[in-house]
């Protein structure tokens, strides 16, 4: 009977931390050529950094995780390569399971669903 008990305890501990998936979709209209971008994820006292690629505009990033988490989404080139120090284009979103899209005629802040 113990036994029972026992085994019940660790498949409920143990499905409470299932990975879930998530997939970000993205359209920048106005973005031509190849950029190089980062997704930022901030779970617990670390960031992780994941680079990837938009070619015309176009990306897809999908990835795995326990707890939905909060993350930033940076092109990693300044917004004006013309001034020095001028920020990065970027968004904070929120990941959590299934399909994130992201559109916009020229910048990640225009629009996230």
């Amino acid at each position: 009977m113990k036994q029972l008990f026992l085994a019940i305890g660790l498949l409920s501990a143990t499905t409470g931390f299932a990975q879930q998936r998530y997939t970000i979709v993205g359209k920048i209209d106005g973005w031509k050529g190849t950029d190089s971008l980062t997704l930022v994820s901030f779970a617990g006292t670390e960031a992780k950094q994941e680079p990837f690629v938009a070619k015309d505009g176009r990306f897809t990033l999908s990835g795995e995780f326990t707890t939905p988490f909060t993350a930033a989404l940076r092109l990693d080139k300044p917004a004006r390569a013309d001034v020095k120090g001028a920020p990065r284009d970027n968004i904070r979103i929120w990941i959590e399971a299934g399909k994130i899209t992201l559109t916009s005629k020229d910048s990640l802040k225009t629009r996230a669903s």
